[in-house]
């Protein structure tokens, strides 16, 4: 890990330079775990912060067709939703362990960015963002909701969540807090699902 740590930077700007990203997601996650578990915690949040960043999508805020219905915009990450899903799944975990607070609020503020790419209009403030219709249920795998950047980021926000407050009732307060501080409903619906 101290010798992986240098790789960082070069590693992030490889990342934002190339248009399309074969294997090196997967290989980035590789290396944001291996630095979370060496101890290399803000190294590792700076390369998770840049792996799954997200972006509007084609059809964001202001770029859609103006009709009577329509679906919301769909916030896309750098590399397919599964892969996103995947190392959420088996990387981002590991910082959740090493980086505790400080990876749970990197998680709250890429499922805020995400709620706000996926507005019909910009002018849209909260806290309603429909999140009862896209994902219905907390427990569920967010692969049953869909696909997507953002189901993906309900569920990591939710497993840290709850990792965080299994390793340590006391984390309970500082968890809910962060939560009822988000503007948007999904994130005060994780907060009642922790408390319950």
């Amino acid at each position: 890990p101290e010798v992986a740590v240098l790789l960082v930077d070069d590693a992030t700007k490889w990342f934002d330079s190339l248009e399309y990203l074969s294997r090196l997601p997967e290989k980035l996650g590789g290396l944001m775990a291996h630095l979370a578990k060496g101890g290399q915690v803000d190294a590792a949040l700076r390369l998770a912060k840049a792996l799954f960043s997200v972006r509007a999508g084609s059809d964001g805020p202001g770029k859609r067709k103006k009709t009577t219905y329509s679906f919301p915009p769909d916030p896309r990450a750098r590399f397919s939703a599964w892969e996103y899903h995947e190392m959420m799944r088996k990387d981002f975990v590991e910082l959740v362990k090493t980086g505790e607070f400080k990876t749970f609020d990197l998680a709250c503020d890429l499922l805020e960015e995400t709620v706000e790419l996926s507005k019909h209009r910009r002018s849209d403030k909260g806290p309603e963002d429909y999140s009862h219709i896209w994902y219905s249920k907390l427990e569920e795998d967010p692969r049953v909701h869909g696909n997507g950047v953002k189901e993906t980021l309900v569920s990591a926000v939710r497993e840290a969540a709850e990792q965080l407050c299994q390793a340590d009732s006391r984390n309970v307060p500082g968890v809910v807090h962060r939560l009822q501080e988000k503007p948007w409903e999904i994130f005060h619906r994780i907060g009642l699902h922790v408390l319950r």
